[in-house]
């Protein structure tokens, strides 16, 4: 059976993919675990030490390399992929991933004894930091040789210098212009500040009061400070960093440079939707309650105005002849609309639920008491959509079973530990009436298991990953095995959480186990089983935050 295994011609593919997971999971593992930047904010070290408060930047830098390295190699991903397979070793794995692990066990000490306790940085002999870069060094480097040959290796570094070195540059200009805008911080806040106050002296009159040299806005005694990082460059950040890659997948269909015009409308929208969320918040404050305001509106309202802005480029490209090359005629559109087309399908139950949960999440405080109208509305959503969705394979594969358990067994450490959150949980389900509590824990259970699976992954592994991968989108059948299309549609699932490494890293796996089984449904298996296994760790030690 081994043998089998071994000579399959999807062993060696799959010994790089758990490479790279393994790597994912390691180095996420030490960023959730430790903190750099605490070094200067509470260990306050000085001279060489002070540079290693910036590893946790530095990897930053590093993972932008890497994208931008990738994106101008993408087009050669189909050379290199099976070079790359055939450098791989299963015994070369074997021996030296005992060895990597090794590495990487002492890599954790030291960094333990060097981020733990912050203050004590200073005291540190220098030749523990000197342990430190080595044992990252030799971590990093028994990675590489325990999944490609070295010789593999530097004939690609030599053949693709070029390549490399614009990767390098560009990754170097896209961070360095990040911080170049941080500058415009102040300002865009100033401007924010001043419209949202308009907005609402346009609705309450003088009741609003305002302090201009603090920046603080309220109305009664509910007052808010809106400080530079809530004049809304975040939002612009994530909207354009989703146009890049829409027109980056939809090149082929957009007219260019007619489509570089949704960068600015996309940073603009969201900005003006930024601007009416504030007023929002300290009218709710006002008017309804503080604790919904701050503890549910704020948190939701962002991603609320995102999507709503995402959703609105999406059909100004798709509807527009100014954006689109190709827009079909209603003549044209009817046949396509009677055929068995499942991507619409695909999308409703997690539309669904995405308005059900932003709306319930926006309006409720510490604990979503309506959390069973999630469950409610996917269930309706999946009766609408049936139809288009019944011809899919259901049957079970192991990979889905053995996806679901490494899902959850990387779920479970990179969240850690949330005593707080804990405490609200289980503090509202202790006062609420006995039945009460039952029925909640009940539709949890079953939004978490069921219905959230079925709608997130027909979303994200069904229609996304497929578009992303410009395969046709179909519930079953092969998909190429792109790279970027699991990124970035993994790291789209991974943003739609708040443990965003977490999701993106349980992502990668469902996309994973979408490609090889070819089957959308084990998929599905897999985020249930996850899902399922996370719900019964969490009930069991009262980590109610892993929900």
């Amino acid at each position: 059976m081994l043998q089998t295994i071994v000579q399959s011609p999807q062993f060696k593919p799959s010994l790089l993919l758990a490479g790279g997971i393994l790597l994912g999971i390691e180095s996420l593992f030490l960023s959730q675990s430790f903190d750099a930047a605490t070094l200067v904010l509470d260990g306050e070290v000085t001279g060489w030490r002070v540079l290693f408060s910036h590893f946790g930047s530095l990897a930053k830098l590093v993972l932008v390399i890497l994208f931008a390295t990738g994106l101008l190699l993408q087009h050669k991903f189909k050379r290199y992929w099976p070079q790359l397979c055939d450098s791989v070793s299963e015994i070369r794995f074997l021996w030296v991933l005992p060895v990597h692990l090794l590495c990487y066990g002492a890599l954790y000490y030291c960094t333990f004894l060097i981020y733990e306790v912050p203050e004590n940085a200073q005291s540190l002999p220098a030749w523990l930091y000197g342990l430190w870069l080595f044992a990252l060094s030799v971590t990093l480097f028994s990675w590489l040789v325990m999944l490609i040959d070295p010789r593999w290796l530097f004939n690609f570094i030599q053949h693709e210098q070029l390549a490399l070195a614009l990767g390098i540059i560009a990754g170097f200009a896209v961070w360095g212009l990040s911080m170049w805008t941080q500058r415009f911080w102040g300002p865009l806040s100033e401007l924010t500040f001043y419209l949202s106050a308009a907005v609402l002296y346009a609705v309450y009159g003088d009741t609003m009061a305002v302090d201009a040299d603090s920046k603080v806005i309220g109305l009664g005694d509910f007052w808010i400070n809106i400080a530079p990082a809530c004049s809304g460059y975040e939002g612009i950040g994530l909207i354009t960093a989703f146009t890049a890659i829409y027109l980056w997948v939809h090149r082929d269909s957009l007219r260019f440079p007619r489509a570089l015009l949704l960068f600015p409308i996309g940073a603009l929208a969201i900005w003006l939707l930024n601007v009416l969320r504030i007023a929002l918040l300290v009218g709710i404050g006002y008017e309804w309650s503080e604790d919904v305001a701050i503890g549910g509106f704020h948190s939701q309202a962002g991603w609320i105005t995102f999507i709503l802005t995402s959703l609105a480029l999406l059909w100004l490209t798709g509807d527009s002849a100014y954006f689109s090359k190709t827009i079909k005629t209603p003549v044209e559109a009817a046949p396509h609309a009677s055929a068995a087309n499942p991507s619409v399908a695909m999308l409703i139950p997690m539309v669904a639920l995405l308005a059900v949960t932003l709306l319930s999440s926006a309006f409720t405080a510490d604990f979503d008491w309506l959390y069973p109208a999630r469950v409610f509305a996917v269930v309706i959503a999946l009766i609408y959509v049936w139809p288009q969705l019944r011809g899919m394979s259901l049957r079970l594969n192991g990979a889905a079973v053995a996806g679901g358990i490494l899902a959850a067994v990387a779920w479970v450490p990179m969240l850690g530990s949330d005593p707080a959150a804990n405490a609200v949980i289980q503090d509202n389900l202790t006062h609420a009436p006995s039945w009460g509590a039952i029925v909640w824990l009940l539709f949890r259970c079953v939004g978490a298991v069921v219905t959230v699976p079925i709608a997130e992954e027909l979303a994200f592994r069904g229609y996304l990953l497929s578009r992303f991968s410009k395969a046709e989108v179909r519930l079953d059948g092969p998909i190429p095995l792109s790279v970027m299309a699991i990124f970035f549609s993994s790291l789209a699932f991974g943003m739609l959480h708040g443990a965003w490494l977490a999701g993106t890293v349980a992502g990668i796996i469902y996309a994973l186990v979408r490609w090889r089984t070819q089957s959308t449904a084990n998929a599905i298996y897999a985020h249930g089983i996850t899902n399922a296994l996370v719900f019964a760790y969490a009930a069991t030690t009262g980590e109610w935050h892993l929900l």
